[in-house]
């Protein structure tokens, strides 16, 4: 079933194109990386689908409807989830705030606070729920956002750059988190951080004004890393996938 499609889609800022003719389908529990070079568009894709920005020309879809009628599916983890470690918000009330609340609505319902437990237990931190936010590590926190994102249900998770700044073990228990959410919800990825690709997505989108789209079997995976020893960039692995759709 498709998930998200995107078609012939563009978006300029003033005279500046920054994506040409998109094209892009994610079928349900998809695990698609999105890399490129930086400026190349990828956060301003995730930008255009979660109607932050407007497109120039084309459309996105969510389930075959028009996406400003389907945000609710969707779950965001923004680039930056930086906190003020000073702030005495307690980690609950973070994820809480994943609910979208009327300006003339005070306190949360028994469910909301319900859901909001659960998506906790969900990344693993159930037993930090009153604990200030500034006192856990980097990696800590950003689990606490997913659950944020996670806390209204969604049935497609974006992160944009879910691991920057975070230490590699806890990079490892993110994509581990991610890998174990993508059984039962659609997970989108903007990184950096190639080895992704091979030891979790099973597509992945380069995006650079235009986009190269792949799918990648756990064959294509294993051929690369015996080639490469996991090192290498994202041209030659490109290369490697062989034919693609653009």
């Amino acid at each position: 079933m498709t998930i998200l499609n995107i078609k012939d889609l563009s978006f300029s800022y003033s005279k500046d194109s920054v994506l040409e003719n998109i094209n892009l389908s994610i079928e349900d529990k998809d695990f698609l990386a999105i890399i490129g070079p930086n400026g190349g568009g990828k956060s301003t894709l995730l930008k255009l689908i979660l109607s932050i920005e407007k497109p120039k020309s084309g459309s996105i879809e969510v389930f075959g409807r028009s996406i400003s009628k389907d945000i609710k599916n969707i779950g965001y983890v923004p680039q930056n989830t930086n906190v003020n470690t000073d702030f005495p918000i307690k980690v609950i009330d973070v994820v809480l705030m994943g609910h979208t609340r009327s300006v003339f609505s005070f306190g949360y319902s028994d469910l909301e606070i319900s859901c909001a437990k659960e998506a906790l237990k969900q990344v693993g931190m159930e037993q930090f729920l009153d604990k200030k936010i500034g006192d856990l590590s980097g990696g800590q926190r950003q689990r606490v956002m997913i659950a944020r994102a996670l806390s209204t249900h969604p049935d497609i998770l974006f992160l944009d750059e879910p691991t920057a700044s975070i230490d590699v073990d806890g990079q490892k228990m993110i994509y581990d988190l991610l890998k174990e959410l993508n059984k039962s919800i659609t997970i989108v990825v903007v990184s950096h951080d190639i080895s992704i690709i091979l030891g979790y997505a099973n597509k992945v989108a380069h995006i650079n004004k235009n986009i190269v789209f792949h799918d990648i079997s756990q064959q294509q995976k294993q051929t690369i890393n015996k080639a490469n020893d996991g090192h290498f960039c994202e041209v030659e692995m490109l290369q490697m996938l062989g034919k693609c759709r653009c």
